[in-house]
């Protein structure tokens, strides 16, 4: 028996069910009227010179009016922030025993951090799908070979951004959201797992990021000694495609 909506929701982990929560909260509001995209956009000007600094969170949850767009971001956001947070890399020297939305926030503030950039230099107003698709592009390097399918045709973990992006274009998006969420989770990538693995002897100190333990603290969680531990659980995770249904499928 499959779970009901409101166990699905129970289920998911605290930073993907607060980023929907927030999503959909937002929209409401705006489409009610009681809030206007001009009050929630990255405006820089505004953040600097008014001190208008919930612009710095506001613009990640904010995916437009209701419509189709605005249901395929939230989808991608459940299904992959949802896998992800389940176990995303260990950020720092410390194990991934599990579950870790601290590990999971560390990259979130990371990301966001590089958005916020680019989206100053490029003058993007909402960054919450390049955001959303930065966790996706994590997950697949998380995950590089998860077996999926996409309207019949198979395919593996790490090409699965790259064909998410083809279907954006082939519907008519902009891509530069989607390649914005790209670099930033490439450069995250590269940051934990490609430079301190593969160039571990020459690698700067200053370049290893680490997830403080405030943020283990805030979701009461622990950090893992790697000399307490057998090993790092870093094997890639199956996907569960809602019970096996193919996107696209009937």
């Amino acid at each position: 028996m499959s779970a009901s909506i409101e166990e699905q929701f129970k289920a998911m982990p605290p930073i993907t069910r607060g980023w929907f929560v927030a999503a959909m909260l937002t929209t409401t509001a705006v489409v009610l009227g009681f809030a206007h995209p001009a009050q929630l956009h990255l405006a820089w000007p505004l953040v600097i010179n008014k001190f208008h600094l919930w612009r710095l969170v506001t613009n990640f949850i904010f995916f437009g009016p209701f419509g189709m767009g605005f249901a395929f971001q939230l989808w991608i956001m459940c299904r992959m922030c949802y896998r992800y947070e389940e176990n995303p890399f260990p950020v720092g020297t410390h194990i991934n025993a599990g579950r870790s939305s601290a590990d999971m926030a560390m990259m979130m503030i990371f990301g966001a951090t590089i958005c916020c950039i680019v989206g100053y230099f490029m003058g993007k107003p909402f960054m919450g799908p390049p955001l959303v698709f930065m966790v996706l592009y994590v997950w697949s390097r998380r995950n590089e070979n998860a077996e999926m399918s996409i309207f019949g045709i198979r395919i593996v973990g790490y090409q699965y951004p790259w064909a998410m992006l083809a279907l954006s274009v082939l519907m008519g998006s902009d891509p530069v959201p989607d390649l914005i969420g790209i670099f930033a989770g490439h450069v995250f990538y590269f940051l934990i797992d490609v430079g301190p693995n593969r160039y571990a002897e020459s690698w700067p100190k200053w370049l290893l990021l680490q997830t403080p333990n405030f943020l283990f603290d805030m979701f009461e969680e622990r950090r893992v000694n790697p000399g307490g531990a057998a090993a790092n659980q870093r094997a890639p995770v199956p996907l569960a495609w809602g019970g096996g249904n193919r996107l696209g499928a009937d």
